[in-house]
């Protein structure tokens, strides 16, 4: 099940880069995430957030927005 999961998240990703081109940067993050942390960065997934996601997957955004992605 989790394979299904993963595989439909990731065509879903491409799609958005595609779409969206230089303006996204998906991140992902929860346990679905974890068993396939490197896979999920092969398949245009550019931030893992492992642990407690919330809090962090916050920060990150806000720091983002604050410096850029791209740093």
């Amino acid at each position: 099940m989790l394979m299904l999961v993963a595989l439909k998240g990731y065509g879903a990703t491409k799609m958005l880069k595609e779409e969206a081109r230089d303006h996204s940067l998906i991140i992902a993050s929860d346990v679905h995430v974890t068993p396939v942390c490197r896979e999920a960065l092969n398949n245009n997934i550019e931030v893992i957030v492992l642990g407690e996601e919330e809090s962090t997957t916050a920060e990150f955004i806000n720091v983002a927005e604050k410096y850029g992605s791209d740093k």
